[in-house]
């Protein structure tokens, strides 16, 4: 009886496995048009036609990766996926699969419960500031431009002052796990499925340090730092996390609609099952004492994608990337007495592929440096008159296609048992190759902005029409001999793609497994700590309670 009801549970959940896993539709090509593509604009309206000018469906002849070495001021941050964790799996499940001379249905089922918060919270932060973790504000000009500042005017900020950035990531996940072995229908094979619940919490906040300002109005049309064609505009910002966060727009300036920082204790969360896994393999060596197999792999994208709203925003699995490769497996005892005590080695390895999927990011301005997302443009009309302001981000917020060629997940385990008694130590290692950029569709129209720089305004009547095309977010340009304007094809993919990240991980637990009862219900406890790789990677430990029942 208990046997057919397992029977009858897995192939029902091998066929939602089948069935279910439907991607998310976001990879129409640039034959869509909208000419309003904003932050709540759902990716597939993201193509306009008349902007698309590097898209691009041919991954293998156009993918840009190449960026350089620099992991500071950057505009995306790519987690881990949370449901790609070899520890949480081996946990409870070795010596209860791959058992030898099987000729029935039988199997493991299971769920870990685990919780796991980030540390070296200022150091991730670096990913986003300087090498500090930090922002500093100033107010140069063209003639006496401060290198060593950003430009506060281009956040509506008129003082001067510094800004501590802290990055801090939780998650409580639930991994439900099945395990199948085969053998019944063909012997050696086996298959298995994965579906992690994950609640994420991602916080970037930043400080108010020192901040002053000796003025309460921006400057006058015609005065350098003007934001208006107004004069005796009110500031509207007065500490710089409000700035950061750009939620309401100044002067001429509106809102900023992508790339926000967070503001202190401002946190987003995100909720949803990471990933869909399923693994069908063959275990080509099986005997008493150890067994080897192999498998295909893959995970379907039920989580999150990102959008660029903010710059650290919460994502759950692998951001809407299919992931599709293998997994070897092994197991080896070490040591037996008597069947009472035993000592084994386990191997879980997993490699990947992740398949481009179309994403929003924040790109960059190409050779104008770091926060080059965060100037501020004049708009011209059609005469070559200045009408307005905006902000790059607003522009350059692109829809395109990512992917990481490769993504390997491999953890070793030493398991002791004596009699019911389990414990386990191991080591994960986690790496994923540099994140490419495969054709997108930039919102920036053609002939339309130009970089202001710390130029004027103008009056109303009286606009000035100039633009400062050299200026950086730390250093202001002399005025251009005449109007240049950014195009689509001057914006760069660089601060959105994350560089090679891995990270080392060391786990252990302790348990107890029922191994007389029908059921042999196993309880543990575990925990983990990972290192990852500079500040491209996050550091976490985690801990969590597993429970299963093998069949």
């Amino acid at each position: 009886m208990r046997s057919m009801l397992f029977k009858r549970l897995s192939i029902a959940l091998l066929l939602t496995a089948g069935t279910s896993i439907i991607a998310d539709n976001c990879s129409t090509s640039c034959s869509t048009k909208n000419n309003s593509c904003d932050y709540n604009t759902n990716c597939n309206d993201c193509c306009d036609n008349d902007y698309c000018n590097f898209c691009d469906d041919n991954c293998d002849n156009y993918c840009y990766s190449k960026c350089g070495d620099n992991y500071n001021y950057q505009t995306h941050f790519s987690i881990r996926p949370q449901d790609l964790n070899a520890a949480r799996w081996l946990i409870g499940t070795a010596g209860n699969i791959h058992l030898c001379g099987k000729e029935e249905f039988y199997g493991y089922a299971g769920i870990a419960l685990e919780y796991t918060q980030s540390f070296k919270n200022c150091r991730l932060a670096s990913y986003f500031g300087n090498s500090c973790g930090g922002l500093n504000f100033g107010q140069g000009t063209i003639d006496n431009p401060n290198p060593e500042t950003i430009k506060a005017i281009n956040w509506g900020l008129t003082g001067q002052g510094n800004s501590c950035l802290c990055a801090k990531v939780s998650n409580f996940i639930a991994d439900i796990q099945f395990w199948f072995g085969l053998d019944e229908w063909i012997c050696g094979w086996w298959a298995d499925l994965r579906f992690p619940i994950v609640w994420t919490k991602w916080e970037l906040s930043a400080s108010n340090n020192n901040y002053n300002s000796n003025t309460t109005k921006y400057a006058n049309p015609d005065e350098e730092n003007s934001v208006s064609f107004q004069e005796n505009v009110e500031v509207v910002y007065t500490d710089i996390p409000s700035a950061l966060n750009g939620s309401i727009g100044f002067g001429q300036v509106p809102q900023l609609k992508y790339g926000r920082f967070g503001q202190s204790c401002n946190s987003q969360t995100a909720s949803g099952i990471a990933g869909l896994r399923f693994d069908i393999g063959y275990d080509f060596l099986r005997c008493d004492t150890m067994y080897l197999g192999a498998g295909f792999t893959f995970i379907a994208p039920t989580g999150n994608r990102p959008k660029a709203v903010y710059l650290f925003e919460p994502i759950y699995g692998a951001q809407k990337n299919w992931q599709i490769g293998g997994t070897v497996v092994g197991g080896w005892e070490l040591w037996n007495c008597n069947d009472e005590q035993t000592f084994t080695a386990y191997l879980d390895a997993t490699f990947l592929t992740l398949l481009k999927a179309q994403q929003r990011r924040l790109f960059g301005i190409r050779d104008r440096g770091p926060l080059s997302s965060f100037l501020l443009l004049k708009q011209f009309d059609d005469n070559d008159k200045e009408i307005g302001l905006n902000r790059v981000a607003n522009f350059s917020a692109t829809c395109g296609k990512f992917r990481s060629k490769f993504m390997t997940d491999i953890a070793i385990m030493l398991q002791y048992a004596n009699c019911g008694f389990v414990a386990n130590i191991g080591y994960e290692f986690w790496f994923r190759s540099q994140e490419e950029f495969c054709g997108g569709c930039p919102s920036l129209p053609r002939d339309s902005y130009g970089l202001k720089g710390s130029l004027p305004v103008g009056t109303e009547g009286d606009p000035n029409n100039k633009t400062a095309s050299n200026s950086t977010i730390f250093v202001p340009a002399e005025a251009d001999d005449k109007i240049v304007y950014l195009e689509p094809e001057d914006l760069t993919p660089c601060p959105a793609l994350n560089p090679t990240a891995w990270s080392n991980k060391v786990f252990g637990s302790f348990g107890y497994q029922w191994a007389d009862c029908d059921w042999q219900p196993s309880l543990f406890l575990f925990g983990e700590a990972e290192f990852g790789k500079t500040n491209v990677a996050i550091n976490q430990w985690g801990v969590g309670l597993k429970g299963g029942i093998a069949f």
